[in-house]
């Protein structure tokens, strides 16, 4: 079950924040990183931006989340 949203920061004293969503399960996230929530509904958007994401973490063409409501 995935779908966990998460912190991840460079270390203390820096400014820089970003944030996750794994669609794996996380066991190996407790106690590491800090856990923000869970994806209630649109997994399957997760997934579809999950399928053009690439190793190093860039998607392979440009995206958008347009229209959403509320993220």
């Amino acid at each position: 079950e995935g779908g966990t949203l998460a912190s991840a920061n460079a270390g203390p004293n820096r400014n820089g924040f970003q944030f996750f969503i794994c669609t794996p399960k996380t066991e190996w996230l407790h106690g590491k990183l800090m856990v923000l929530g869970k994806v209630k509904e649109g997994m399957g958007t997760v997934e579809a931006i999950e399928c053009r994401g690439s190793r190093n973490g860039k998607t392979r063409k440009k995206m958008a989340i347009v229209d959403c409501g509320q993220i």
